[in-house]
């Protein structure tokens, strides 16, 4: 009986650690990614601008999660375009939230009915007549929720990889030419 409490003191004790680091990570996070692309901005843009061709290169795509579907509304492209998508028990709605033509595309990614919200944006600076650079920007705020705070300092390196993993597709199908349509 002795060790029995002595186990369950120490589980208390450690799940009030982990809720009280859970309040010293700062609510608000923010990820960034970057590539240089050997094109000229106007050529980059309409894969950024048009959330239908998301798919083409960023790695939410059918190829890497098979059981994804997308629905798109609104315009096509720019502000007010809209991509749903649905994996098993996840879901998502991208929205297009300001667009200005060959600089940037921000949008407002709201998953899983609301539990979870981020902004993005994507930003091109052209170096010179076909060099530009293309950053991936995303932010949200955990709030007070300390389980949700610790929740972000795991999700953190994951969307990162996914920001630099979708830039380098994205690298390689405006610098190689690829096909204007697809799934990825």
């Amino acid at each position: 009986m002795k060790t029995i409490k002595w186990i369950a003191a120490v589980v208390v004790i450690l799940a009030l650690a982990l809720v009280g680091a859970g309040f010293l990570v700062e609510p608000k996070w923010q990820v960034r990614e970057q590539v240089t692309v050997q094109a000229p901005a106007a050529q980059i843009f309409p894969y950024l601008n048009t959330p239908g061709r998301w798919p083409a290169w960023t790695v939410w795509n059918t190829e890497t999660y098979p059981e994804l579907e997308f629905r798109h509304e609104g315009p096509e492209a720019g502000v007010g375009a809209i991509q749903r998508w649905r994996d098993g028990g996840s879901n998502g709605v991208l929205r297009i939230i300001e667009s200005v033509e060959n600089h940037l595309v921000t949008y407002r990614l709201v998953m899983d009915d609301g539990k979870s919200l981020m902004y993005g944006e994507l930003r091109l600076a052209t170096n010179g007549p076909a060099s530009t650079d293309v950053s991936w920007k995303a932010w949200g705020d955990s709030g007070g929720n300390p389980v949700t705070r610790l929740r972000s300092l795991i999700y953190r390196p994951t969307i990162a990889e996914d920001f630099r993993r979708g830039l380098s597709r994205l690298k390689a199908r405006v610098e190689g030419g690829a096909g204007e349509t697809g799934s990825g």
